[in-house]
């Protein structure tokens, strides 16, 4: 993937476009061939994950490579769709819409044919389906969604600005589609959580910042990386552009052994710091991870860079049960937010604990029942183990 970005179209390279994935409530998983709903439960509430995402887009491995531009799903009304995964490695997001029932999805071409295809002869939530006088012969449908829906926009709209200026590189490209984005949903609070510490005590963590500005004067949300594609200011832009982006540097893994203890449900953390002496202008930075701990779930991780930046790279409440058992082992994740920011510096990690073992994951399957995951808090505190730092930049 590193040869074709770089290296491919005669030295101009390509862009591949990642679906961060529709798993932001709830996700279905397969166990020895059987099928699984997968849920948060807090309070005893079922879905109940306090507004955060059940599906960091981190935790998946290929969405922290930084070869992929990630992308979230808008809905209609430009916020987020309600299934679209979400995390720091989002680098823009785009339109994927809702089911087109309550809430209109995207229309795409289908097989021709009332007979064929999505849209067919009969009743349908979709007012466009079932043979209608805007559609009489169903070559359309009006429910495709989803942040696959979203990565084909945006793939498009990669190819309508590449065809503008065939000269610039994809790093370039991408530079004008991360310049020219759009601040969308602009009023967007993110998400407090609160939490019961080791104490007793009531406590809030900002576990997703409001739309931030960061030291380079580019915007960024969990939710949206650092915007809605801008497909028209992003072609205007590159009519104007002459020259590429400087070649891409990326410096090696540079690793800081902690050792230092978790505290339970505390908002005080693991805080670790490194010094990086490269002077580069970010373009990506990668962390990688190793840290035990009992539940991985109640984790939260967030890097600051030495512009004061602060990026919660992993969200509380993650529900995906790879790793849930002992911590994380060279975990790897992505983070878009210092993009345009200077390199050179003090980094600083920290690790929390943010739940006593109020919350848990179920898993459901109609003949085994429901089955809890994470249930007891961790009798032993975490540990800060060892961190690392890889920087894409110019």
């Amino acid at each position: 993937m590193q040869d074709i970005t770089l290296n491919s179209h005669w030295g101009r390279g390509a862009i591949y476009v990642k679906s961060a994935g529709n798993s932001f409530g709830y996700y279905n998983t397969y166990i020895n061939g059987v099928k699984y709903l997968v849920l948060p439960y807090e309070n005893k509430e079922f879905f109940n994950n306090q507004g955060l995402p059940f599906h960091d887009a981190n935790i998946t491995v290929d969405n922290a490579s930084n070869w992929n531009l990630v992308v979230s799903a808008l809905n209609a009304d430009g916020k987020l769709a309600s299934y679209s995964s979400v995390g720091s490695n989002i680098f823009l997001s785009a339109p994927g819409g809702e089911y087109g029932e309550d809430a209109p999805a995207m229309v795409t071409t289908d097989l021709t044919g009332c007979d064929k295809g999505m849209n067919r002869t009969g009743p349908h939530g979709n007012s466009l389906h079932g043979g209608t006088e805007l559609d009489p012969e169903c070559n359309y449908a009006g429910t495709m969604n989803g942040t696959s829906s979203a990565a084909p926009n945006t793939s498009g709209a990669i190819a309508t600005v590449m065809s503008a200026n065939p000269a610039l590189d994809s790093r370039t490209i991408r530079h004008l589609l991360a310049s020219t984005a759009r601040k969308t949903d602009p009023t967007n609070p993110g998400v407090m959580l609160q939490f019961e510490n080791a104490q007793g005590e009531m406590v809030s963590y900002d576990a997703i910042p409001s739309w931030q500005t960061n030291a380079a004067g580019y915007n960024f949300h969990y939710f949206y990386g650092l915007g809605a594609v801008n497909v028209d200011d992003a072609v205007f832009k590159a009519l104007f552009t002459g020259v590429s982006l400087p070649k891409l540097q990326v410096t090696d893994w540079q690793k800081e052994v902690a050792d230092i203890a978790i505290p339970d449900a505390s908002l005080d953390g693991a805080v670790s710091a490194m010094q990086v002496d490269q002077d580069l202008t970010i373009e990506a930075v990668q962390l990688k991870v190793n840290i035990d701990h009992e539940r991985v779930r109640d984790i939260a991780i967030e890097l600051t860079s030495p512009s004061g930046t602060r990026s919660v790279v992993l969200s509380p409440r993650t529900g995906f049960l790879r790793g849930n058992e002992g911590g994380f082992t060279d975990a790897l994740m992505l983070t878009h937010h210092f993009y345009g920011e200077n390199s050179k510096g003090n980094w600083t990690i920290k690790v929390l604990d943010t739940d006593k073992g109020n919350s848990y994951t179920l898993i459901y399957n109609q003949s085994a029942g429901l089955i809890g995951y994470n249930n007891k808090n961790n009798e032993l505190a975490g540990v800060l183990k060892d961190w690392s730092l890889k920087i894409y930049g110019h």
